[in-house]
This record gives structure tokens, sequence and C-alpha cells, in this order.
């Protein structure tokens, strides 16, 4: 919010343009990177204006980034989307509702941290579809390709620790139940958050991802 409105054109969504940046600064920087306060290139400007008082309350009710125009180093007028690392809840409303404190949940409300738990889910789900036959607690296949993906993600700047051992830790497979295969893993990511813990188990042939906030 809001709209975009500029010479040739009354308004305008900004969806587009936002998204772009997205994929933009996914590609070079990785998913979890946020494009608050970053130029955004183009004619139109925020109709209507927002004041920060406005802005503020936005981004608590209904949980929006704002687009706002910001006088750059160069004395210039600049286009950005306010700090949306403050933006709306990452996980489902019954996370929070559900809890006993809710405040433990502060952390998933960045929109750097909602990004990164959809594309972890993601990429888990994309493993879990190449590993649908393997189902064998034994089977070495599985916690290899969980090192390989977390140990990239951590050479990519996406998990913090100076060696990987303090970026993540993967347990050992447990059968829970017969036809049942859960690896526990615990991560540290780079944003404001202290830990995140994932359980990736197989049921029944179906692999999944269930988080929790540490």
């Amino acid at each position: 919010f809001p709209y975009l409105r500029g010479p040739g054109f009354a308004l305008r969504s900004p969806v587009g343009l936002i998204a772009g940046k997205q994929a933009a600064v996914t590609r070079a920087k990785g998913p979890w990177h946020s494009i608050g306060a970053l130029p955004l290139l183009s004619e139109g400007l925020p109709y209507p204006r927002q004041s920060i008082a406005q802005m503020l309350s936005l981004r608590q009710e209904p949980g929006v980034g704002v687009l706002q125009v910001r006088t750059g180093f160069s004395g210039r007028s600049q286009l950005s989307l306010d700090d949306e690392r403050l933006v709306m809840p990452a996980l489902p409303p019954s996370d929070y509702t559900e809890a006993e404190n809710i405040d433990r949940f502060d952390g998933f409300r960045a929109a750097e941290i909602m990004r990164f738990l959809g594309f972890l889910r993601r990429q888990l789900q994309a493993m879990g579809e190449q590993l649908v036959f393997t189902i064998d607690v034994n089977d070495p296949r599985p916690r290899l390709l969980l090192e390989q993906f977390f140990r990239r993600l951590y050479n990519q700047g996406a998990l913090r620790g100076k060696v990987p051992e303090e970026a993540y830790q993967i347990d050992q497979p447990r059968q829970t139940q017969e036809g049942a295969i859960q690896f526990d893993i615990q991560v540290a990511p780079a944003f404001p958050i202290d830990r995140l813990f994932l359980t990736f188990i197989n049921t029944n042939g179906e692999w999944q991802m269930e988080v929790k906030g540490g």
C-alpha cells in the first residue's frame, strides 16, 4: 500500500514492481534478504501519501508494507518499501492464537523470516519428493541430502556461526512408529531470531516439515 500514480497513468498497483525487486534480490543474495529501503525504479509516486504515523499503524494492523518516498544520499527522491522486516505474521494464525506465550513468536513477524520459512518448506518438500520411497531408518541418503542442503545455506550466509556446527544440527533419524522416519533439525538463521527447530518426517511415504521457534 498505497497505489502508484505518475505521468501517463492514473493509478497502478505496485505489486509487479515489488515482486520484480524481490526476484532480483533473491537471485543475487537469496530469498532471505529484505528489499526494505532499497530503491525501486518507477515513474510513479505513492498515492495517497502516508505519514509516518499512518505507516506505523498500517504495519501493526492489518500488517502490510508501505511504499514511501525518501531523500537519498544524492539529494534525489527515492521510492522504496518501508522496512519490511517487521511486517506481518509468518505462521498460520492458529499458531499465535493458541500459544500460551505469544511473545516468543515475535521473531516470526519479520518478512525475511516469512520468506525463509517458505523457502525451507518448498526446498524440503522437493527433497521429500525425491525420497518418497526412502523409508529405511538406516538409509544414509536423507541425512546426506540434508547435510548438503544446510551446508549450502551456511556457505550462502543464510545461517550464522563461526563453523557449520554452530549454524545447524541434524540429529540422528528416529523411527517413531512403523513406516515413519523423523529428523530433528536446529538451525540458527542470520536474522533477528534465536533458533528454529525443524522436524522433517516421513509418514506413510510422505515427507513433511514442521517448524517451531526457539
